[in-house]
């Protein structure tokens, strides 16, 4: 028979998947079967397909039609699957298609008690399995309790030593760990948690220490608890530490991306792929010029297409190019006084509509106030004739619906925003202020600038479109107004190395 093999063992150091491998090829050259292919998993849970690539892909396979085998054989059937439904159901598949199942450790029972005797094996397996579970979380508690280390590999500055921590049943001492200073490590890593402590940023931490290849590490570096309690930072320090890093990993802008040399790397802007709407990273390579000299490419990607998490169509986008085609854009189509008191009346007129039906709904509110104060000055005074219940009960209810109104006033009159002045002088005043500061030389000043009325940007190989909101209002009360986005498109010229702006267009 044309037969494939399958091996797998579990995670652990003391573990080979050898010894399935040669048991498999000595089997078929034995039972004189042609072996076609060995699918191996190595350091694989049987208990799930996750991380198992080499079974999925196994079973790919499978599945095509003529059936490419005849047979799979494998060293015994809780190599294939630990777990009961997923053995039961993944062996039916493949017995389903035609394929014969060869445990070579295990005999072969025909007909039906087969079925049942392996079905005897798979329970079995499950509950060795959850046993195993219970065992082992017993055993890394107990060593936890004891001032030891479970499991896992000390970081950088930290090695492991031996702690005596009772005794084998033979006599024999035994042992678990812990980790201790590395003194070769140990001052740098000291230097690290005091110049953080000092506020200084990853990259000068790196500068300084070279812990990890490059700053990226230290992210993880100061979330280790294991500096704390090896004694590299006391309580207090270790506290202000995390609350430096704690913003960030809540959703806030991270300081590498507002320090970034990348003008649409920007913690306040969205740029987005135009093919899969994932986001648009900056990155930098590295080419060789005819004379052996190396030189930086920076430029602009899709995260998806980098990180290879899709099938992204988009390509790598030179950042001068993408960079000179925004603020050429923004300058020539964006910033024009002509285009920005259109903006403006547009703006007003909303504003107007705005305040107009607040106005109504604060008469309405006012008229409803006044009604009420009315009531309860009748109530108050039959309260103080006749005492009634009942009157004292309306009384609280009116003197309620009051504060209620009163609460509502208060909001539309916080929410009312002022109409905008069109001065032609003052307009062109700020965006002479505005153009100025989209300078491709500070790119910190143009990030800012950028951010002020810029909503969105999408970007794809041939250009790309801006999506943004009249520049003049960036005002605190005009940000929950649903104003006017206006789109603007541009076009790459990677010969050129410049971009072109297109017309804006309004959106609805």
């Amino acid at each position: 028979m044309r037969v494939w093999g399958y091996a797998r063992h579990s995670p652990g150091e003391n573990q080979t998947i050898d010894s399935q491998v040669k048991a498999i090829r000595d089997y078929c050259q034995e039972h004189k079967h042609v072996l076609v292919r060995i699918f191996v998993d190595e350091a694989r849970k049987g208990s799930t397909v996750v991380g198992r690539d080499e079974f999925l892909a196994m079973m790919d396979a499978a599945r095509t039609k003529p059936l490419p085998v005849d047979a799979i054989v494998f060293w015994a059937f809780d190599r294939f699957f630990s777990g009961y439904d997923r053995a039961q159901f993944h062996k039916a598949e493949l017995r389903l298609m035609g394929y014969t199942l060869i445990s070579i450790t295990e005999p072969d029972v025909p007909g039906p008690e087969g079925r049942l005797v392996e079905a005897a094996r798979d329970y079995v397996a499950e509950v060795r399995l959850a046993r195993l579970s219970v065992n082992t979380k017993r055993g890394l508690a107990w060593l936890r309790d004891q001032g030891c280390i479970p499991t896992g590999f000390p970081p950088v500055g930290l090695r492991a030593k031996k702690k005596a921590i009772g005794t084998k049943p033979n006599g024999k001492t035994r042992y678990g760990r812990e980790w201790e200073p590395d003194p070769a490590t140990w001052p740098l890593i000291e230097r690290a948690w005091q110049m953080r402590v000092q506020g200084h940023t990853l990259a000068e931490i790196h500068s300084k220490t070279r812990l990890f290849r490059d700053a990226r590490g230290l992210s993880r570096f100061f979330r280790n608890a294991a500096y704390r309690d090896a004694g590299a930072c006391t309580p207090e320090e270790w506290d202000a530490v995390q609350a430096m890093c704690r913003p960030h990993r809540e959703g806030g802008a991270y300081p590498r991306r507002k320090g970034s040399p990348y003008l649409l790397s920007s913690p306040d802007l969205a740029v987005l792929c135009a093919y899969c709407g994932g986001p648009v990273c900056g990155s930098v390579t590295k080419y060789t010029l005819k004379d052996g000299t190396h030189k930086d490419w920076p430029y602009y990607v899709c995260a998806a297409k980098k990180r290879r998490w899709g099938d992204c169509e988009a390509k790598a986008l030179k950042q001068s190019t993408v960079d000179h085609a925004v603020l050429s854009t923004v300058l020539d189509q964006v910033l024009v006084p002509e285009h920005i008191i259109d903006l403006v009346v547009e703006v007003n007129r909303i504003l107007a509509a705005d305040l107009d039906t607040a106005a109504h709904k604060t008469a309405a509110l006012q008229a409803q106030l006044a009604s009420l104060d009315v009531s309860i000055s009748h109530l108050l005074d039959a309260v103080e004739a006749d005492g009634f219940q009942a009157a004292k009960d309306r009384l609280e209810q009116r003197r309620a619906e009051r504060a209620t109104i009163e609460v509502e006033l208060a909001q539309l009159a916080q929410c009312q925003a002022p109409l905008l002045h069109v001065d032609e002088f003052g307009i062109r005043a700020a965006i002479a202020e505005m153009r100025q500061a989209l300078s491709p030389e500070d790119t910190t000043a143009a990030k800012q600038a950028l951010a002020c009325f810029v909503e969105r940007i999408s970007l794809s190989r041939d250009g790309g479109e801006i999506y943004y909101r009249p520049p003049l209002c960036n005002q605190e009360s005009l940000r929950s107004k649903s104003l006017p986005i206006t789109k603007t498109s541009f076009r790459l010229n990677a010969e050129l190395g410049q971009g072109v702006g297109v017309p804006a267009s309004k959106l609805s």
